[in-house]
């Protein structure tokens, strides 16, 4: 009777090592993108909060509204952004790297969005390293300056960065800090999704105001999803 016991617990402590090891080799890899991932997002933060105010040490380009500057016609923006979802896939079979790569870049700000819990650095660029560290401007007037700036995030539909952008609502709020330290609330006043080839969010008129547009694709990857936020 005790060899038998004795064998099934041989055998039990087997299957045992066994399933814990398939859950090593299945979730491993998920594990370990995510925590690179929360390392290069507080890695962007902490490099915000150091070079925030010290004008010397930025290394990024000025931002500005002119179609034909900076990162090109208005066409090829979009174009890049596209070609970004495009190459996106989901959670589970992508290898999100969070690379080493972004520590050439400063961030210009910080975008928090307390209804979603995000808390990311921006960047000035947008390139495969930043954005899967933080949210990039993609085009406009610069962080909490009059005007429209194209904030772009990735949805990865795991609840990072821009994945839940699709649960805000009108007159939820948006807060911006910039290198000046200057953390400026906004407020949603419309949602919608469009076409990935339509660029007329990205042009508007604010009529003097500060304003921003998050954008981000759907969970289909089919359409963008915008999101317009004013300060004034």
């Amino acid at each position: 009777m005790k060899n038998s016991k004795g064998k099934y617990d041989k055998l039990l402590t087997f299957f045992l090592v066994i399933i814990f090891i398939a859950l090593i080799a299945t979730l491993g890899p998920f594990i370990y993108n995510e925590i690179k991932t929360e390392l290069a997002v507080k890695k962007g933060l902490d490099t915000f909060e150091d070079t925030k105010n010290d004008e010397e040490e930025l290394q990024t380009e000025e931002v500005n509204n002119d179609v034909d500057v900076a990162k090109g016609t208005l066409e090829e923006i979009l174009n890049e952004l596209n070609s970004e979802e495009n190459t996106q896939v989901d959670e589970e079979q992508s290898e999100t790297s969070a690379s080493s790569q972004v520590i050439n870049y400063n961030p210009v700000g910080k975008i928090e969005i307390p209804k979603t819990s995000v808390n990311y650095p921006i960047y000035g660029e947008t390139t495969k390293a930043t954005l899967e560290s933080g949210v990039a401007i993609a085009y406009g007037a610069g962080l909490n300056q009059i005007g429209n700036t194209v904030i772009y995030g990735h949805n990865f539909r795991n609840g990072k960065f821009f994945s839940n952008n699709k649960k805000l609502k009108s007159g939820d709020v948006i807060y911006i800090t910039d290198l000046e330290n200057n953390r400026i609330e906004y407020k949603i006043y419309s949602i919608y999704t469009t076409t990935p080839t339509d660029a007329s969010y990205m042009i508007r008129d604010t009529e003097g105001r500060r304003e921003i547009s998050l954008q981000t694709c759907t969970d289909d990857n089919s359409k963008r999803l915008i999101i317009w936020a004013s300060a004034d």
